[in-house]
């Protein structure tokens, strides 16, 4: 599986310096490589499509708003 790297830096960080210990290490590292890390970086994935697109609504607004107030200053200096 490709991880993202934002995903592949936290794990990286937080995930894998931090030892599993104690009885059920085996399973636990298998939840954590098969379940919970392709959840994750569906959630990353999701996350910066869900920010791109905010993002470019976002610039649509400002354009918008700008060119109706040099409409509207137009409108009011004739």
């Amino acid at each position: 599986m490709d991880v993202h790297p934002i995903l592949d830096e936290w794990l990286e960080q937080w995930v894998w310096p931090t030892p599993f210990r104690g009885p059920g290490i085996d399973f636990r590292m298998r939840m954590t490589t098969e379940r919970l890390i392709p959840v994750w970086n569906r959630i990353v994935h999701q996350s910066l499509e869900w920010t791109k697109t905010l993002e470019e609504r976002f610039n649509q607004v400002i354009i918008l708003e700008l060119w109706a107030g040099i409409l509207a200053k137009g409108r009011a200096c004739r």
